[in-house]
């Protein structure tokens, strides 16, 4: 990966081309999700929309990322604006992708490594 674009490129092909829909165990547990996990909380953990549309929401995210602009030198309120909100969605769109088994965590953290460290 050479630049955040081709990352978020990437992400919405993997969504594109993800064919089995399951959510991965919480902490590897098997059967436990995150609602049974902390029982305490009521169902505020459970999770009520379907993959498909986790995935469909997180293309729009993508798109909406793509538009932001990141390629200013100097740091505008408005541009350290769109990068804070780009590294929140960022965070959002890859656990969507570890939660549903798109991509692992091994994965997701090298690509970001190449992303920061081909930026600096």
């Amino acid at each position: 990966m050479k630049n955040w674009k081709d990352l978020l490129q990437f992400y919405g092909e993997r969504i594109h081309n993800w064919e089995q829909p399951h959510q991965r165990s919480v902490l590897g547990i098997s059967g436990m999700e995150p609602a049974n996990l902390y029982g305490s909380l009521d169902g505020a953990c459970s999770t009520s929309q379907s993959p498909l549309k986790d995935c469909q929401h997180v293309l729009w995210m993508r798109a909406e990322m793509d538009k932001m602009d990141l390629s200013q030198d100097f740091p505008e309120p408005s541009y350290l604006a769109d990068l804070e909100k780009f590294h929140r969605w960022l965070g959002f769109v890859q656990g969507v992708l570890w939660g549903h088994g798109i991509c692992d965590l091994d994965e997701l953290r090298e690509q970001t490594r190449q992303v920061t460290h081909a930026a600096a």
